[in-house]
């Protein structure tokens, strides 16, 4: 009886979230949560770079999660950054854009696989990446984002030629010139002080979990 009773209360709790879920409104930006920066990365394990998730959580305008709604990021404005061919499960490639769709709480996370151009420019320093809701297209876009890449040269996985190409990043931000790809940690103040060795420290702990670069 104890047994049936509890399955009768999980049953009526599950009821609940999805008739929640089903009373949602449109999907809009003024009461969801969104990233500050982006980060790309490879794979770890066969799936995406835990350290480059980055999660929204799509709301409506009475603060509803919406379930089931697409979340499209778009990476053309991206100048020096690659997304990789394969993505995780959930996730659709379409040219330089990913989509996917949010679960019963209205979240989705993003670990997205990419790299950078290596020595070939330009280097974008202002935020380079929009996000829109294409279920609800008078929401608008988010929070356009800078883009961050461990990979810096995109062929060799995250090595000691990345880290060169970091170092060449880092001082040219000591001189005054900002390259939102190696800035890992999300600063976004401008240079000097957006690219040091807090960002170092971050790339190296990377390092040592990515084997090898995907292709794009």
């Amino acid at each position: 009886m104890t047994s049936l009773i509890r399955k009768a209360v999980f049953l009526a709790l599950g009821s609940v979230l999805i008739a929640s879920a089903a009373m949602a409104g449109l999907p809009g930006w003024s009461n969801s949560t969104q990233p500050t920066y982006m980060k790309v990365g490879a794979t770890v394990g066969g799936v995406g770079d835990p350290q480059v998730a980055r999660a929204y959580t799509i709301h409506d305008a009475t603060n509803f999660p919406v379930f089931n709604t697409r979340v499209r990021l778009d990476f053309s404005g991206c100048t020096d950054i690659y997304l990789c061919a394969s993505q995780d499960a959930g996730i659709t490639k379409v040219g330089s854009t990913l989509e996917g769709f949010t679960d019963i709480n209205g979240l989705i996370t993003f670990k997205v696989r990419g790299g950078s151009t290596g020595s070939v420019g330009p280097f974008h320093s202002a935020p380079c990446m929009t996000v829109t809701l294409p279920d609800n297209p008078a929401a608008g876009a988010g929070n356009a984002l800078r883009v961050a890449a461990f990979d810096l040269n995109g062929i060799t996985g995250v090595d000691a030629s990345d880290l060169s190409l970091w170092g060449t990043d880092a001082n040219l931000c000591a001189g005054g010139t900002y390259r939102a790809r190696a800035d890992y940690n999300g600063t976004g103040t401008g240079c000097p002080g957006s690219t040091d060795a807090s960002d170092l420290s971050i790339w190296g702990t990377d390092a040592n979990q990515i084997p090898a670069s995907c292709a794009p």
